[in-house]
């Protein structure tokens, strides 16, 4: 479930503690990754102060946050969409390079 302001497009991947959807706001068009944790993680004091912290962060290189919602079983965190590759898949590729150095 999406807030109703959001169109699931596609799954992006999976983690050990959830899931990344790629959505589009239905009101911008803009692409959006909605990163679904299980609602009892929202509990957690430790998630409440990450999104505070990263709520504040503006930087070219880091992933800007947009909103957190929860549904019935998720708690949905609202992120900037970049597309490509993941970063492990980018961290391996440059392990790999320096291996052959």
């Amino acid at each position: 479930m999406l807030s109703t302001s959001r169109r699931y497009i596609n799954d992006l991947g999976k983690g050990a503690f959830g899931y990344v959807i790629l959505a589009q706001d239905t009101i911008t068009q803009e692409l959006v990754a909605v990163k679904k944790l299980p609602r009892h993680l929202a509990a957690d004091m430790q998630l409440e102060r990450e999104l505070l912290a990263h709520s504040s962060l503006r930087h070219p290189h880091i992933v800007r946050f947009h909103q957190v919602f929860l549904s019935p079983n998720h708690c949905n965190l609202v992120l900037e969409y970049v597309p490509g590759e993941t970063l492990l898949l980018l961290l391996c590729k440059m392990s790999d390079v320096q291996d052959k150095r």
